[in-house]
């Protein structure tokens, strides 16, 4: 809808009010009303301003009947005066819920006993015992962990929306955290957020960190459980921020959930064996990666956008910093009529010469006229693109390759045949974020529906792609990200400031997309937009020495030359500790592949009582045994909290800490404070001195 500004249409109510014009006045509050409520529509469930028209949730007034079904548990309850059937599918550890239309990752129940008794029933499975109250104070506990009942469970069914309403309790110093890839702090409590994939450089750009591009409807409880809302629909989380607990508000007509109660371990795992597993990328992903966009490359001295990376692919051999890939943007990149077939050629030809990967880029938007020259006998009505009817001219709304339609992918290999004949190696898998809610898809599914199970699908067409191409041998990187897309991608984390507030960002970011189910998570070190100082530069590069995908990005030169020859050799120390860390952290990708663990995990996941712990979310565990603490402020000084155990230095293997305790340490510009958890196998790699880096 047109865009309506608060502050011209209050001017214009006040103007009209001065001249007594109250007709006029009223016409423009009329129009600014109007705004606002659509506006807020796309943010509370039941369409109204800030949820306070709570008489049009319908309560699960009564628990008529419990009783085994074909599937698990089947619950009929009394709803505003009418029957509604729900199924409690037993799990592992925990339980599902759902009510009528099921959500996207289905599930069964495991094998149970259900014993009924007048006023309740028990649900026992191996590990998990689930009471069941009937009657108006009907209650369902599930392993003393999480409870349903009829004043935290709501329906909307209300002109044509649909939502339902989910509430718990939080205890005083209970922590939340996962909802995907979250920048302004890992531990959620106090916050409203909405899971709904936005381009986050919008506030990130201007330090407002509470968007995201990866919202994942996953997240723990401190208190012993994690949630999984089965829906890539809207959904408004208030974390204890206006409601006095957690509130989760869901739109859409899928009302199902599952309860995972085991320990963090064990729900990473239960909740990925559901939604998909990790792809495993391959060893070389684990090395460092050169690279930079398409200004960086076509803005250098040369004018030449291969001369410029053969150039630094050079000068990186000679000064023997090691890199295992090049991020090529702008390769054959089609800019206006710019369009030079040969450069992917010429690019991966050299790099491949020297054992290096290359890597393409790649958005998710193409207009009618791109796809037609794809697919010339297809007609243009048929092109395999979304549409959205009712907007054209200026309001016109941007078109994706619509991957349900059957010939979605003819059109994908169209688009990439002169890079695969090149020989490109990957690619990042760029936005993902801005289906529109007026968008239709082929299959009949809507914007609102797609616009968060857009990543799945996008993902998943490029795994197909290169997979047929390349076999296992290929790395996809994408920004953005919702339940399941870790099972075909690796993610980035997006455009950050170059500064030590993107860096910040990119730590949150890091652990809570760990948290969420998505293992293997890189950024753009040194940040997306302008030119960092040297300083935050050189945090930048320990930080990424430490995440998942060592790799560099941005508008402008990330290569360390550019600072000054301390800056050239802090960087190849840590290329080369990079390298030494190799087999630590091949074999914990191989973990997080088995177990959905994270590579960085948050200190509340490996220390789930420790309520020290939960403070400091902006120190992790890469792998079981190195505990990270980036620096992320300038000067040379930080605060550490040690969890519980003995630590020893990894740079010098001699300060040992016994935690839990919390230091002020010195950390020169040259080193980021790293720590082996005492009694660990580190396998490494080093060379024949045995000196790391």
């Amino acid at each position: 809808f047109p865009k309506v500004d608060p502050w011209v249409q209050r001017r214009l109510c006040n103007e009209a009010l001065r001249r007594k014009d109250m007709r006029e006045a009223c016409l423009v509050l009329d129009e600014l009303l109007s705004y606002y409520k659509t506006f807020t529509a796309w943010w509370y469930a039941d369409g109204t301003l800030g949820n306070a028209d709570e008489d049009n949730w319908d309560e699960f007034a009564l628990l008529q009947e419990v009783k085994e079904g074909e599937n698990g548990v089947l619950l009929i309850f009394l709803t505003d005066g009418k029957e509604v059937s729900a199924t409690l599918l037993p799990q592992e550890r925990g339980a599902r819920f759902y009510v009528g239309k099921e959500g996207d990752y289905k599930s069964t129940a495991v094998p149970f006993r259900l014993l009924l008794s007048k006023e309740e029933a028990t649900v026992e499975t191996k590990h998990s015992r689930i009471t069941i109250r009937s009657g108006k104070n009907w209650e369902i506990r599930i392993d003393q962990k999480f409870v349903l009942s009829k004043e935290n469970l709501r329906l909307y069914r209300n002109g044509g929306r649909f939502a339902f309403d989910i509430r718990q309790q939080l205890l005083p110093d209970e922590m939340v955290y996962g909802f995907g890839e979250r920048f302004d702090a890992v531990n959620q409590r106090g916050k409203v957020l909405t899971l709904w994939q936005r381009d986050a450089f919008e506030g990130c750009g201007c330090s407002i960190g509470n968007q995201s591009y990866k919202n994942v409807s996953f997240f723990h409880s401190t208190a012993g459980y994690a949630l999984f809302i089965n829906s890539f629909y809207r959904i408004r989380v208030d974390a204890g921020k206006v409601y006095e607990g957690l509130r989760i508000s869901t739109m859409g007509d899928k009302t199902d959930f599952t309860v995972f109660t085991g320990t963090v371990q064990e729900n990473m795992e239960d909740y990925t064996l559901l939604t998909g597993k990790p792809l495993l990328p391959p060893d070389w992903v684990f090395e460092p990666w050169a690279g930079g966009g398409v200004g960086r490359w076509m803005d250098g001295p040369t004018g030449d956008v291969v001369k410029e990376m053969e150039g630094v692919l050079n000068r990186f051999r000679n000064l023997d910093i090691p890199h295992s890939g090049l991020y090529a943007e702008g390769a054959g990149w089609r800019f206006g009529d710019r369009y030079h077939k040969e450069e992917p050629y010429q690019i991966a030809d050299f790099a491949h010469q020297r054992g290096i990967r290359v890597f393409s880029w790649q958005f998710s938007h193409i207009d009618e006229e791109e796809a037609a020259s794809y697919l010339p006998d297809c007609p243009r009505e048929e092109l395999p693109i979304t549409r959205t009817p009712g907007y054209g001219g200026k309001r016109k709304l941007p078109s994706e390759i619509d991957f349900s339609h059957p010939r979605a992918m003819e059109l994908l290999e169209a688009q990439w045949k002169d890079r695969m004949d090149a020989g490109m190696d990957g690619t990042m898998v760029d936005f993902g974020e801005i289906t529109p809610d007026e968008a239709l898809f082929f299959d009949g599914r809507r914007g609102d529906e797609m616009h968060n199970a857009y990543a799945v699908e996008y993902t998943k067409a490029y795994r197909q792609l290169f997979t047929k191409y390349r076999g296992e041998d290929h790395v996809l990187y994408s920004r953005s990200a919702s339940a399941g897309t870790q099972h075909y991608a690796c993610q980035f984390g997006g455009d950050q400031l170059s500064g030590f507030r993107g860096l910040t960002y990119s730590i949150n970011g890091g652990v809570t997309a760990g948290a969420s189910g998505l293992p293997f998570w890189g950024v753009d070190a040194g940040g997306y937009d302008g030119l960092c100082d040297e300083e935050s530069y050189l945090r930048w590069t320990e930080f990424a020495a430490f995440c998942p995908i060592m790799r560099y990005h941005g508008t402008r030169p990330r290569e360390p030359w550019i600072y000054s020859d301390y800056a050239v050799r802090l960087y190849r120390y840590y290329a080369w500790i990079r390298e030494n860390l190799l087999p630590y952290s091949i074999e914990t990708g191989e973990k997080a592949h088995r177990t959905g663990m994270p590579m960085m995990r948050p200190l509340s996941m490996m220390f789930p009582e420790d309520e020290r712990a939960r403070v400091y979310g902006d120190e992790y565990l890469y792998g079981d045994s190195l505990l990270v603490a980036p620096v992320h402020e300038e000067g040379e000084e930080r605060e550490i909290y040690f969890p519980k155990g003995r630590w020893v230095n990894l740079f010098d293997f001699q300060e040992k800490v016994s935690g839990p305790k919390t230091l002020v340490k010195k950390v020169p510009i040259s080193r980021i404070p790293v720590y082996v958890r005492e009694g660990a196998f580190l396998p490494l790699f080093l060379n024949g001195d045995l000196h790391l880096g």
